[in-house]
């Protein structure tokens, strides 16, 4: 029996406009993003003004962590900010810094406010982000699981965004139609 002669094929190479769409602009709006449930880990402090839970949901087959506060006043569904915490060194970083000033003061005029930590940071699970598009994926997959929160009124958010979250919500803003208004600081 006469044996195959295996020729060669030509593998694809990819160009390195090929290799970094998925974290362009254009890359992300075609990004298959997810809906998942916001999941309330613990119960962390309880005040007159509102109350701080850790909470994870899904992003791109990870679990990814953060906080939710949920105000005392007004009456829910309550419009909601995303808060997008600026860099930290991975090795100081807790769930809730950066934003937690910010997110208090929100609190105490009705708003509903919810933080990520994003991969990497925190108790979340480590993965790519590269441009910071990681970092987007989760905050919008976080948004995308806002409807899983009945306090939350999934048609009414708005983002704030410190320094590196800044960039991140630039990125949200560019992929995500559904931001009523945002702040960079």
């Amino acid at each position: 029996t006469p044996t195959p002669t295996l020729t060669p094929r030509p593998t694809a190479t990819l160009t390195m406009e090929q290799m970094l769409f998925p974290y362009t602009i254009e890359g992300l709006r075609k990004h298959k993003f997810q809906s998942g449930k916001i999941t309330i880990r613990e119960t962390l402090l309880e005040t007159k003004d509102f109350t701080r839970y850790l909470i994870e949901y899904p992003s791109d087959g990870l679990i990814i962590t953060g906080i939710l506060q949920v105000p005392t006043i007004g009456k829910p569904p309550y419009p909601v900010i995303v808060m997008n915490h600026g860099f930290f060194s991975r090795t100081v970083y807790a769930s809730g810094d950066g934003t937690d000033r910010a997110a208090e003061f929100l609190n105490r005029r009705g708003y509903l406010t919810v933080s990520s930590d994003y991969r990497s940071w925190a108790n979340a699970k480590t993965g790519e982000s590269l441009y910071y598009s990681g970092l987007a994926i989760d905050v919008v997959n976080l948004m995308n699981a806002l409807p899983s929160f009945k306090q939350a009124d999934s048609k009414r958010i708005g983002m704030w965004g410190h320094s590196m979250g800044g960039g991140v919500t630039l990125k949200v803003l560019a992929i995500d139609k559904r931001i009523k208004a945002a702040v960079l600081y």
